[in-house]
């Protein structure tokens, strides 16, 4: 557990020395818990040793801005605090919103904003491409899936099974390799799993899908991503749907995804497609798009169409996304780059929507607005 104070004299508990310059311009009589690099089963743990070490203020300001973890683990957090004393707990993390299970609590005031951290995430490494406009594409689509997740294997062996990844650039699985070994992903005990559902046998040996980068470069702008026309955005949660809540984890509705939480969950994955000028396609939760419109951005629904963000089955989704993918890349890039140049007002119009749901002293000044 690593603490600190802000040159304001406010005390902060983290799990990891972890730079967060906003912290440094919160001022009043708060204490601060980072719950960044926490995982779900030391929320507990954390939390209570974190409020030994704190003083009680009236407020405390709570930020996880990289996740958005599922409402039952908050609630935890927020007893905790309650029962520390505090008044007011004033929440940031990467939820779009607070979660379905999250419980109400007499006496305590909860205050939630999604976090800056994934609209702002990209700026500074796609500042080029936001300066130089709306250059033509040269490609159909992208498709970049880093960790192999179910939703993802299948929607990819789907590509190569349509036989249209040629179209696009697709990646899958490579930061996570041991799971694509020499032997296939046999040694993980998921045969029946990934041959008999997820791909079919004959493209197993095509993962993982490969473009040659290292871990570390996640986030960097490689392979002229943003040279293709539609990004298909493989989002980290897809298993929530607010409109049957009851049932988010059932698989015979929802099939599996790595991400266990029950609120929508925004990362860079999206803002990428915005700061690209690109027209996303989202493998995402149900009611994801819904919440990007909600949210003021332009999801292109005239060009679009966005029905799989009703459906709840996300391999159902998925194979919705790619039969309306088939039939976008029929249109040659060519012509699409002439639709495109019409779209640039609107392409730029999601980018300042980007900065400014990411700009940090617009939230920093929200906090400050609510310390009591």
């Amino acid at each position: 557990m690593y603490t600190t104070k802000t040159k304001n004299n406010i005390r902060i508990v983290s799990k990891e020395d972890y730079d967060m310059p906003m912290f440094e311009e919160i001022v009043g009589d708060v204490s601060i818990i980072n719950y960044t690099f926490v995982s779900e089963s030391e929320i507990t743990i954390f939390t209570r040793d974190a409020l030994e070490i704190l003083p009680l203020t009236k407020t405390v300001y709570i930020n996880y801005c990289e996740e958005a973890l599922h409402s039952t683990y908050w609630n935890i957090i927020f007893d905790l605090c309650k029962d520390k004393g505090y008044k007011r707990i004033v929440w940031t993390d990467g939820g779009l919103t607070k979660g379905h299970l999250l419980r109400h609590l007499d006496n305590v005031d909860i205050l939630h904003k999604t976090s800056c951290f994934a609209f702002n995430r990209l700026e500074y490494n796609y500042k080029s491409i936001i300066g130089k406009g709306l250059n033509p594409k040269t490609t159909h689509f992208v498709s970049l899936a880093r960790m192999p997740r179910s939703e993802r294997i299948y929607f990819t062996g789907k590509l190569l099974e349509k036989k249209i990844q040629d179209k696009g650039i697709v990646s899958c699985g490579w930061g996570d390799k041991d799971f694509f070994n020499s032997n296939g992903p046999y040694s993980h005990n998921n045969k029946e799993l990934i041959e008999e559902f997820l791909v079919k046998s004959e493209f197993i040996n095509k993962f993982p899908v490969d473009l040659g980068d290292d871990d570390d470069q996640q986030w960097d702008n490689l392979h002229n991503f943003e040279d293709a026309v539609f990004n298909i955005v493989m989002e980290s949660s897809t298993g929530y749907n607010e409109t049957c809540a009851e049932a988010v984890y059932q698989n015979k509705s929802y099939g599996w995804c790595r991400v266990n939480t029950d609120r929508y969950f925004l990362t860079e994955k999206t803002t990428k497609s915005f700061y690209c000028r690109q027209l996303p396609l989202f493998v995402a939760p149900a009611g994801y798009v819904e919440h990007l419109r909600k949210l003021g951005f332009d999801v292109f629904d005239d060009i679009l169409n966005h029905n799989y963000d009703k459906e709840d089955n996300i391999f159902s989704r998925c194979d919705m996304i790619i039969s309306h993918l088939e039939e976008l890349i029929v249109t040659p890039v060519d012509e699409w780059n002439n639709i495109l140049k019409h779209l640039k007002p609107r392409f730029d119009r999601n980018i300042e929507l980007c900065r400014k749901l990411g700009d940090s002293n617009r939230e920093i000044e929200w906090i400050n607005s609510l310390i009591i």
